[in-house]
């Protein structure tokens, strides 16, 4: 890591990930730390509930105890799409099961998913409900890809990337429910082929009764309003979950320049309005008012609060909709306190570039050592300015 009083920006492009520029002569005045709303959360005051659960998200299940579906799948109509792979053999449809028998100790169950496709929601978790009669684990991977090959996919697994969304089961002739939470996140978009490992053995009897693919939005529907971490495209934050008209208030005092930093989302299809507001005595002013028609984006906020510094406050963030119920994710809301202006006479503000290089191995660049100049750009840079040993 190398850190420059002053550089030409040019140099730093095929460099610099990351690029921080701190304007101030001298150190500001001190405020107190952040103050994160989501250690200040407090469930007992959220206000205005709805009354009636919202309309309940749409399910992702397939379930063999039910009537097939109409119309039936192309490919395996017999099975209701799900394709022997691999280390099965005599997979049917019976008594309301799909059953089958294990040849190897890496069997595959395979569906290629024709619906849903344009969900752009997280996966929350996956339920299989099944048994089998040898065996100890349950497994399953997700792929986007167009086509797959399955048995590519298992000496893959073997060699180099096992199925990392698994969980233990319990062997015999009682059905067991599995709830699976995948390792990494993954959109519903990106979830075309199911593959599914139902044990670990080989000679294994098994009957899977339902397999569902639980979302984000189904399982928040499920839970209270409060934190928890949400991603949006793969961001994830520390997120403050309301669901409108709730209002939710904090009590604070302000520093003496503070500003809110908040990212707004929603996983909902409709629009969404947050709104912001302060309280200070008999007084209530709003300072946000902000309106997200596109979901699974997150839309970073900076809230000014000067007229409000220095003074206890109660600050509130609700959510509106045409749905009571939609849900409003509040991304790492905090108050900081904005950096003090420059007191001096005409003094130039100092700028800081710093240099973060990812995934650069230290022991192939030359400004740490290595024989050969790799690097002699950050080589020259690092003449200029700071280089730290132990970055």
């Amino acid at each position: 890591m190398v850190i420059l009083p002053r550089a030409r920006t040019a140099l730093l492009v095929p460099f610099a990930l990351m690029v921080a520029a701190v304007l101030a002569c001298r150190q500001p005045a001190r405020g107190p730390n952040a103050i994160r709303l989501v250690d200040n959360f407090d469930a007992k005051l959220v206000e205005g509930s709805p009354t009636k659960a919202a309309a309940p998200a749409r399910r992702t299940e397939w379930r063999f105890d039910a009537p097939a579906p109409s119309p039936a799948p192309s490919a395996f109509p017999a099975t209701r799409g799900w394709e022997a792979g691999p280390g099965v053999s005599g997979l049917a449809v019976r008594d309301g099961r799909l059953v089958g028998r294990t040849t190897s100790d890496f069997p595959v169950l395979h569906l290629e998913r024709t619906t849903g496709l344009e969900n752009a929601d997280q996966l929350q978790a996956v339920e299989i409900r099944l048994r089998a009669s040898k065996g100890a684990n349950l497994s399953m991977a997700t792929r986007p890809a167009p086509t797959v090959d399955l048995q590519h996919e298992i000496d893959l697994a073997r060699a180099v990337f096992p199925w990392t969304t698994a969980t233990p089961i319990i062997a015999g002739d009682q059905a067991q429910t599995y709830t699976m939470t995948p390792a990494v996140p993954v959109e519903g978009a990106r979830i075309r082929h199911l593959m599914i490992r139902p044990t670990d053995a080989a000679g294994a009897d098994f009957a899977v009764e339902s397999v569902r693919l639980v979302f984000r939005r189904e399982q928040l529907a499920s839970v209270p309003s409060g934190v928890s971490w949400q991603g949006l495209r793969d961001i994830f934050r520390e997120t403050l979950v309301t669901r409108s008209p709730e209002t939710v208030r904090f009590q604070v005092t302000l520093p003496s320049r503070p500003v809110l930093h908040v990212a707004l989302g929603t996983p909902e299809d409709g629009p969404v309005t947050f709104k912001i507001g302060v309280r200070r005595g008999d007084r209530d002013a709003a300072v946000m008012t902000r309106t997200l028609t596109t979901p699974y984006r997150w839309e970073p906020r900076v809230v000014d609060l000067a007229p409000f510094a220095g003074a206890p406050v109660t600050l509130s963030l609700s959510a509106t909709s045409d749905k009571d119920g939609t849900i409003a994710l509040w991304g790492a809301p905090a108050i900081r306190q904005r950096a003090a202006p420059d007191a001096g006479p005409g003094a130039p503000a100092q700028i800081v570039i710093l240099i973060h290089g990812d995934t650069l191995r230290k022991d192939h660049l030359d400004v740490y050592g290595y024989e050969r100049p790799t690097a002699p750009t950050l080589r020259r840079l690092a003449g200029e300015g700071a280089l730290f040993d132990n970055a």
